[in-house]
């Protein structure tokens, strides 16, 4: 029985590990994400206009296709990154 359970444990391991190989093959590079400027204000929780402002400020690197604004998921980290207040240890 002791073996049997070994067995199973190994077997339910190597399980989780390749399920996890998959999760990160099957997740999208931020690169290759990309969003609208409906999306970003509705993820961030800004204005249209604060949005813009971002854009303006060059903040925030964009494409315009048309009238149509899109990002990248990796230049929102990117920005997020760059503005980035690190916490104080107490």
């Amino acid at each position: 029985m002791a073996e049997a359970e070994m067995y199973l444990n190994k077997l339910n391991s190597t399980l989780e590990t390749l399920s996890d190989l998959i999760a990160d093959i099957a997740a999208p590079k931020p690169e290759h994400v990309v969003l609208s400027n409906k999306q970003i204000q509705q993820i961030m929780g800004v204005s249209r206009k604060t949005a813009q402002k971002w854009r303006d400020q060059g903040l925030i690197n964009y494409s315009k296709i048309g009238r149509e604004i899109f990002y990248r998921k990796s230049d929102i980290l990117d920005m997020l990154d760059k503005h980035l207040v690190p916490s104080y240890s107490h």
